[in-house]
């Protein structure tokens, strides 16, 4: 009976032995739950792993370029964020930079970045733009109007599905030379798609399906537009509006001014009114210009100026309201 005992003590102990070894050998063996940031625009697909998050897909591409010109047209873009509107702050989506030929990337889409994101509907989308480019066999480093781009863009992003967002450059109409220099104004149209079947593969991707929400071409006035906005409502017509006051003081009625007081220097009525009508209505001309002196006809026309300005400046303002609205 002893012996029993003893030897069923043994194997008790043998099998909690092997049973500890397993348990630790299966903690050993888990990986890890880490969490890294897409620091680097790693061109690899991420498909959703947490029921919460959804996942958004960018993606750059050039609308077929007619410009035989244009040999190379290397984009670089960096610090791509996202945003919701309000006074919340911008999604970071990438710190990182990543270039494309545009020329070598014809019709395809090529792949931006692959990301989970919290479920939200993102209004905005801004990123860092540099270009080179080689133009009739001479390679410039093109000027971009502004460090941002920021576009008017909504991104639905729902929890377990993925959006999509696509970049089309329409070179053709975005790249200028003057003189030695090459100017990049980019006209971009923005396409954006909800709950979307995407196929990725090569660092390209397509849109199999889905619902699209914005489609929408945004122009160089657009982007210097947005560029300037604040993240509120008042802040961004503050800055639009003082840019209008600015843009009417300087370049409408200062020269409006300057020009039609030569014409009435000219004391020729004939040349006064040639050179007024450039910048007032025919009738305000005639009649500044039939002024008995040079001091009379410049008075009458500069407040032709001053007016006619100030409806240039109230029509800009106007701009001001729709573009805070919708971009805000």
């Amino acid at each position: 009976m002893h012996k029993r005992w003893v030897i069923a003590f043994v194997l008790a102990c043998v099998i909690g032995i092997l049973l500890a070894g397993c348990a630790k050998k299966a903690v050993e063996s888990a990986p890890e739950n880490k969490t890294s940031e897409n620091e680097s625009f790693e061109n690899v697909t991420a498909p959703v792993q947490e029921e919460e998050l959804g996942r958004v897909v960018f993606g750059v591409k050039d609308k077929a370029v007619d410009r035989e010109d244009i040999t190379k047209f290397d984009v670089e873009i960096s610090n791509l964020e996202v945003h919701t509107g309000g006074d919340e702050a911008w999604t970071k989506l990438s710190s990182g930079k990543v270039t494309y030929d545009l020329i070598e990337a014809g019709n395809l889409t090529r792949l931006l970045l692959d990301v989970p994101l919290e479920p939200a509907k993102y209004t905005q989308i801004r990123f860092q733009l540099d270009a080179e480019a080689t133009i009739a066999g001479t390679d410039y480093d093109l000027e971009v109007p502004s460090s941002f781009v920021r576009l008017a863009g909504v991104i639905d992003v729902e929890a377990g599905k993925t959006a999509a967002a696509i970049l089309d450059f329409e070179l053709d109409r975005s790249v200028f030379l003057a003189g030695e220099n090459a100017y990049f104004k980019p006209v971009i149209h923005v396409t954006t798609y909800k709950d979307a079947d995407v196929e990725a593969e090569n660092n390209t991707f397509k849109v199999k399906s889905g619902e699209k929400v914005t489609d929408d071409e945004q122009g160089p006035e657009d982007i210097w537009t947005k560029d300037q906005l604040n993240n509120s409502n008042n802040d961004c017509l503050e800055d639009c509006e003082g840019y209008c006051d600015e843009q009417a003081s300087a370049s409408c009625e200062s020269e409006c001014k300057s020009k039609t007081a030569l014409g009435c220097d000219s004391e020729d009525e004939d040349i006064c009114r040639e050179t007024c009508e450039g910048y007032l209505h025919p009738v305000d001309c005639r009649d500044g210009c039939q002024e008995d002196n040079s001091t009379d006809c410049t008075e009458y026309l500069e407040n032709k100026c001053a007016l006619g300005c100030n409806e240039t400046k109230s029509t800009c303002k106007s701009s001001c309201q729709t573009d805070c609205e919708v971009n805000v």
